[in-house]
């Protein structure tokens, strides 16, 4: 029978475990859709009904998380408000150029180039980092650096990296990647 230092030892062990586990964002870059892989003409009328699914599916999640104890009133619940709101705009902005013919032509993403997106990494081991969010604006991502909680909770375990960098390195959004610290923002 173990005495009570030791129970108490595992069980500060067993909360610094279940602590440290990395907790993985399901949301990726998409790969090449149908239409691009057959080389299809822009459907428009199918692209909008895909923004409005969308719109719709915001204002669900919007009304469910109107049901939270702590809703888009309260300052951190606040950013899912936020969020959906920038969803909701660029769903309406994407219609209206759907609409102007901004997209028509043969679907072909090769000839659409992202801007340079800046990365917000977490350290979840000695060399090991997670891949967190990906921001086009780079004080967002040192907002979102501040933001963001690491169980350290120092400011070096938090890092921000260009993605040109990391798309060098091969690495993906959401990834965990082996990743000595340099080429920080």
């Amino acid at each position: 029978m173990k005495d009570s230092k030791g129970s108490i030892r595992d069980a500060l062990q067993a909360i610094r475990e279940s602590q440290s586990e990395v907790v993985l964002e399901r949301i990726n870059f998409h790969g090449k859709s149908p239409a691009e892989r057959k080389g299809s003409e822009f459907d428009r009328k199918q692209e909008i009904n895909g923004y409005k699914k969308i719109l719709k599916a915001i204002e669900k999640i919007n009304k469910d998380h109107e049901k939270f104890q702590y809703n888009n009133r309260a300052d951190g619940p606040s950013n899912i408000f936020k969020g959906l709101q920038q969803v909701e705009r660029t769903c309406y902005d994407l219609i209206r150029e759907i609409e102007q013919g901004k997209w028509d032509g043969t679907v072909d993403l090769e000839e659409q180039v992202i801007s340079e997106a800046y990365w917000v990494m977490t350290k979840a081991g000695e060399d090991t980092w997670k891949i967190v969010k990906s921001f086009d604006d780079i004080e967002d991502a040192k907002k979102a650096k501040e933001d963001i909680w690491v169980q350290s909770g120092k400011m070096s375990d938090k890092a921000i990296i260009s993605s040109t960098t990391a798309t060098e390195k091969g690495w993906k959004m959401n990834g965990i990647v082996t990743w000595d610290g340099k080429g920080r923002i």
